[in-house]
């Protein structure tokens, strides 16, 4: 486990200095390597994050991790991109360790994460069943999904689902991640498996924002409890509160 950990940030580093971005820790991960040292032991992936507006091109993402053996994942398959990229490692090989990495987007004094497919409120059910249904309709290549493409063209479920994401978003509210913008605009490098890497320089301020007060003691039933729903950074918006991805632009 710790090698796959050590190995993966490794490569990360190295993908992330080429392309001349800086990444930091982020959520359980930052948590675990600034008051353990360690991933906890039901984390089963690495947090980390980067600014928006900073994120390499997909097709590098791809022509870095494929050959190390990582699916790249966009949005969670969605068709376009606002607040993830996933590495998720091949079962074929057990080198490295799966990556969830957070996109932050600014304004003057916030960094804002969105999750534009978990609509909150009213009708929030039937919301979030349509926009996968479109999703699928649109993206999936599956067999399922053969016989209504008979009749629908790839133009056409591609105009009724960026159609209906507009009107999604401006119509709906969900939970955002939001943070003091200078929790990560000021880093500092700390050393996590032996590797140099970097994490919110007022670390402590930002994980008593990120979990609470009592962050510095460890709570093997916080995500279980549902403790979590009660951070400082979770706060209820309006979707359109940040633009309309584009549809297919990575």
């Amino acid at each position: 486990m710790s090698a796959d950990i050590k190995n993966t940030l490794i490569e990360l580093n190295n993908f992330f200095d080429q392309n001349k971005v800086d990444f930091w820790l982020e959520a359980g991960t930052a948590l675990g390597a600034y008051r353990d040292g360690e991933i906890m032991s039901w984390d089963h992936d690495m947090d980390v994050a980067i600014w928006f507006n900073e994120r390499p091109s997909i097709d590098s993402f791809k022509g870095y991790f494929d050959p190390l053996g990582f699916d790249v994942i966009v949005q969670k398959g969605f068709p376009f991109i606002d607040n993830i990229i996933q590495l998720r490692v091949n079962k074929e090989q057990s080198r490295f360790m799966d990556v969830d990495i957070y996109l932050y987007k600014e304004d003057e004094k916030y960094a804002y994460m969105r999750w534009i497919n978990t609509p909150v409120g009213f009708l929030s059910s039937l919301k979030q069943k349509l926009i996968y249904y479109l999703n699928a309709l649109y993206s999936s290549e599956s067999l399922k999904w053969s016989i209504t493409r008979r009749v629908l063209s790839k133009r056409l479920c591609k105009f009724i689902f960026k159609n209906y994401l507009s009107i999604h978003i401006n119509t709906s509210d969900c939970i955002y991640h939001r943070f003091p913008k200078n929790f990560f605009k000021e880093l500092k490098e700390i050393k996590f498996y032996d590797v140099e890497t970097k994490i919110a320089k007022d670390t402590e301020n930002y994980l008593a924002y990120r979990y609470g007060e009592g962050w510095s003691v460890k709570d093997e039933t916080f995500n279980q409890s549902g403790k979590w729903k009660s951070s400082q950074a979770r706060v209820r918006l309006r979707m359109d509160h940040l633009p309309v991805p584009e549809i297919d632009t990575y």
